[in-house]
């Protein structure tokens, strides 16, 4: 009996091919169209529903901050008297800045300022900002700069 030496290398090439032929006829693809999926809603943005407005306290020198400074919002009385803003006290964030929500209610009232205390004791103060006004609206941000002694200087 005679060999053939082409015979096993094209036996193997048509399987192969006749695999591949038969992957592609049962694959997805190969289906047709792939029936419609129904429509996902785009999420309304978080600001969408928001009824506040942030105030934010910014030093013009992040490294003039001493570890452990303490904030306080303040406003102005009838009387002319500054009264701490409860709730509106505390420390900056690690990002430099300190932030308080104002809700709607509060919206255009002045004026107010912020202190700037060395610590929570309120030892020694640091800094006053100037007077401002709380957001007008929703999307209004109110940033209030301030600037901190140079702590190099002490």
């Amino acid at each position: 009996m005679k060999k053939h030496p082409i015979l096993l290398p094209l036996l193997l090439v048509m399987a192969f091919l006749a695999i591949a032929a038969f992957s592609l006829a049962v694959s997805p693809a190969s289906a047709g169209e792939l029936p419609p999926r129904p429509e996902t809603p785009t999420p309304p943005s978080p600001t969408d529903d928001v009824e506040g407005a942030p105030i934010i306290l910014l030093p013009d020198d992040a490294d003039a901050i001493p570890p452990g400074a303490w904030t306080v919002v303040q406003w102005q009385t009838a009387l002319d008297d500054w009264a701490d803003v409860d709730g509106w006290q505390g420390h900056f964030e690690r990002a430099s800045y300190v932030q308080w929500w104002v809700g709607p209610e509060h919206f255009g009232e002045s004026p107010f300022r912020w202190l700037v205390y060395d610590g929570e004791d309120r030892d020694t103060l640091l800094a006053t900002s100037d007077e401002f006004t709380l957001p007008e609206h929703r999307h209004h941000t109110v940033i209030v700069p301030i600037t901190l002694p140079d702590p190099s200087d002490s």
